[in-house]
């Protein structure tokens, strides 16, 4: 890909104070057998080493965003989103590990179901060195949709998106919704076309102290 060329991919990673775990998020991401992406950084005002870490990777692909103040996660990811040139938009949190294969099997399903905004897939837990299958996500629209009414059934860090369509329907996350905004967006995205999941676990959800699941838990 030339410096000039949009790519087909845009991966938004957003991240704060978590350098003993961005590095490993950005390793595996690199190491994706689709090859055709941009890797949008934001860091959202660290007080640690994030952003050495991230720049120390020395990837042409990284393209780092620093705020300088820190503006809470869902206007952190607005920022990746709008600073994104791919026709899909892939949401990876800074814990989280996409398998090889990911991109490329998502890429693979958006191409041959043009309809479809948000495609998302399965996951596993990894708790230390520990991998556990977590059960998988609902397969269409309708039981989507169903699931989202008390529960999110999609990770985040497994979503592909259709950005031009996004950005037509002005679909942004919200940031009065800081630590369920990409809940809320997947409600107001499958409100308002279809949505699916590919029954394969393509990426390690990271389980640990800082989870914000864990953190915020009452606020989500």
């Amino acid at each position: 890909m030339s410096a000039s060329a949009a790519p087909r991919v845009s991966i938004v990673t957003c991240t704060y104070n978590a350098a003993p775990l961005v590095g490993a998020t950005l390793r595996a991401l690199l190491a994706q057998t689709w090859r055709d992406f941009e890797l949008i950084v934001v860091d959202d005002a660290s007080s640690d080493g994030t952003a050495d870490a991230v720049a120390a990777l020395g990837d042409p692909r990284i393209r780092l965003i620093r705020n300088a103040r820190n503006v809470g996660v869902a206007a952190a990811r607005n920022i990746g989103m709008d600073a994104a040139r791919g026709e899909y938009l892939f949401a990876n949190d800074h814990d989280d590990v996409s398998l090889p294969m990911r991109v490329a099997r998502q890429v693979a399903f958006l191409d041959r179901h043009p309809e479809v905004l948000l495609v998302a897939t399965g996951t596993y837990t990894l708790e230390g060195e520990r991998r556990r299958a977590d059960p998988q996500p609902p397969a269409t629209h309708a039981l989507i949709r169903w699931k989202l009414m008390t529960q999110n059934p999609i990770c985040h860090s497994t979503l592909a998106m259709r950005l031009p369509r996004l950005r037509a329907l002005a679909l942004r996350y919200d940031p009065a919704c800081d630590f369920g905004d990409d809940f809320e967006l997947c409600h107001r995205i499958a409100a308002a076309g279809p949505v699916a999941a590919i029954p394969d676990r393509l990426v390690l959800y990271r389980l640990h102290a800082s989870n914000a699941s864990r953190l915020h838990a009452e606020r989500m």
